[in-house]
């Protein structure tokens, strides 16, 4: 029961903290605040053994923070309910996504054009994922607050969702990703709680261990 609080309450609110804020939140302050309460959980205990497999773990991952942190993020993103807002200045999210979605089913977009770039340019109704990519994403047109709540109507056992004075096709594999190249943006309470707020930003520490696993990729391939 322990075990499964401390993982909710992960999903819920640590997606806005760096690295070194959310180990000691889940395992300093969460975890041993389960404990004075009495609730079974698990002495041995990490946040991917739950949300994650061991052999996605293992697909290229090292044990440092820097790699954790992209566990983590990685969790968050496609396990929210809510559609990922990263926080990006290092551009590791915007990597990530084209890596995962590589190939035409990504749509990059500018959500400077605002909500008409959904309509003009992005199939919501077929099976392509789309990311929503601006270097100074500061708000979010509330003309596309039905995609952000995820408002579907169901007729005759289609999905339809209205952006503008336009009913569009929905289709359950949709994925939308939102980023931003702001290391400190300032979002109202409005977009933080109908976005999934993830923090990729990467610490001194962490750059340090990817210059590494880079050094090491390359002197010794086979390790």
């Amino acid at each position: 029961t322990g075990d499964c609080l401390t993982t909710s309450a992960f999903l819920s609110y640590s997606g806005p903290f760096d690295y070194h804020f959310r180990q000691r939140m889940i395992y300093e302050d969460w975890r041993q605040d389960i404990k004075t309460r009495n609730i079974p959980m698990s002495e041995k205990f990490r946040i991917e053994d739950l949300l994650t497999t061991e052999a996605k773990l293992q697909n290229g991952l090292l044990n440092n923070c820097l790699q954790l942190l992209s566990v983590q993020n990685g969790i968050l993103a496609t396990k929210a309910t809510r559609w990922p807002l990263c926080i990006d200045p290092q551009l590791q999210a915007v990597n990530w996504i084209k890596k995962k979605y590589e190939g035409p089913m990504l749509k990059p977009l500018n959500m400077n054009e605002g909500p008409n770039a959904f309509i003009k340019d992005y199939k919501i109704q077929s099976e392509e994922e789309v990311l929503a990519c601006s270097k100074t994403l500061i708000k979010i047109d509330p003309t596309l607050d039905p995609l952000l709540e995820k408002n579907i109507v169901d007729r005759a056992g289609q999905k339809y969702i209205k952006l503008t004075d336009n009913f569009i096709d929905y289709n359950e594999s949709f994925k939308l990703y939102f980023t931003t190249k702001l290391s400190n943006p300032k979002y109202t309470p409005e977009i933080m709680g109908k976005t999934m707020v993830i923090n990729f930003t990467v610490t001194l520490m962490g750059l340090r261990d990817q210059l590494l696993n880079v050094v090491v990729s390359f002197e010794k391939p086979e390790k």
